[in-house]
């Protein structure tokens, strides 16, 4: 065959859109319009059998320069969300209305606060009862040690009382008051030999403390820190005395020898000698504030935070009772009612079976 000479060309030049062969032939429909194919058709002056021997075609794509996204998927934007401008306006998107964003209005903070102010006016009592049954507890519980320290003692001394204060007539502290004890006179009645085998002074050994002469020149960690000595309920209100002043929380029965002839608390009063323990009080609540009430009285600031207590220094302080330590070591609760009668000036023995202050049970008046 002769070489083909592009000068003898019979050119037939047209642009047709080119698709996929199918058996052997090209379909004129392309799936892709964007790709156009430019074709050129030549044939020779040799042909055999009235067929053609050569036959060129030129196909050409046309770049993507000349049709900007021929042949490849154009690519969407992405999508910016952006938060929308705070406590303006939002799409309600069921339906589809557009509705303001607001708050609370005015009465409605009012209903919640009111039902928060119901709450804590339930709420605060209970709590406040709660705190004083566990304060009311802490309480028997320091009593209790102070009963067991009694017996042991009781042991230890053939059964012989310790004293309930150191009188105002002891020698030994010039201008000592048995209702307004200072640190100064137990360290001086010590020196002169006097008070030793006073409750507070005997009883803190059998309970891991100190006898309070001891504490006298440095008595500051005692007050801050003393633990057995304190009514938790006591301890929750201002102090009203000086810290030269020893202020007691418990006081010790100082009736017990009333009607004994020629017995007394220190020397020859006797544990024997009680005709019923379980009813014989040992130690009390004393009154360590002159606000607690109830009290019957003339003077509610007389004989507050002494080392001695009957009905004259009761407390009441728990729930407008006392907690009273007995011989036999059992504490009991009672209403500040049930233990005192009311003579106007000064409370008095309501002469109950079950809490004697004298040994034979006999109601002092």
């Amino acid at each position: 065959m002769k070489a083909v000479s592009w000068l003898r060309l019979a050119t037939a030049v047209h642009t047709t859109p080119v698709g996929p062969e199918v058996n052997g032939r090209r379909t004129k429909h392309s799936k892709s319009p964007g790709q156009i194919r430019l074709v050129t058709s030549a044939t020779t002056s040799d042909f055999v059998n009235g067929r053609a021997r050569a036959k060129v075609r030129l196909r050409a794509k046309v770049s993507h320069h000349c049709c900007p996204g021929a042949g490849r998927t154009q690519r969407k934007p992405p999508t910016i969300f952006r938060k929308p401008p705070l406590a303006l306006k939002y799409f309600h998107a069921q339906s589809g209305r557009m509705k303001m964003k607001r708050g609370f209005t005015l009465i409605e903070l009012l209903v919640v606060i009111a039902i928060i102010a119901i709450l804590a006016a339930m709420l605060l009592p209970v709590l406040a009862k709660a705190k004083g049954k566990a304060q009311r507890a802490n309480c028997v519980s320091n009593l209790r040690q102070w009963g067991l320290a009694l017996t042991l003692y009781l042991d230890d001394y053939n059964q012989i009382f310790p004293l309930p204060k150191i009188a105002s007539s002891t020698p030994g502290a010039p201008g000592y008051n048995e209702n307004r004890p200072a640190w100064g006179d137990f360290a001086a009645f010590h020196a002169a030999g006097q008070g030793d085998n006073v409750w507070y002074n005997v009883l803190p050994d059998y309970v891991g403390g100190q006898p309070l002469w001891q504490l006298a020149s440095a008595p500051e960690g005692f007050v801050s820190g003393r633990k057995i000595f304190d009514c938790p309920t006591a301890r929750g209100r201002p102090a009203e005395f000086d810290p030269t002043r020893v202020v007691f929380n418990y006081g010790m029965n100082p009736k017990g020898m009333t009607g004994l002839a020629g017995a007394s608390y220190g020397t020859n009063f006797s544990a024997t000698m009680v005709a019923n323990p379980s009813a014989f009080v040992f130690l009390a609540d004393g009154r360590a504030h002159a606000t607690e009430t109830p009290f019957y009285g003339a003077d509610p600031a007389k004989e507050v935070g002494v080392s001695h207590c009957w009905v004259i220094q009761m407390a009441s302080r728990h729930n407008a009772g006392a907690n009273l330590n007995f011989a036999d070591g059992h504490v009991g609760s009672f209403k500040y009612s049930y233990l005192c009668s009311n003579a106007v000036t000064k409370a008095t023995d309501p002469g109950n079976a079950n809490i004697h202050w004298a040994y034979n049970g006999n109601r002092i008046p």
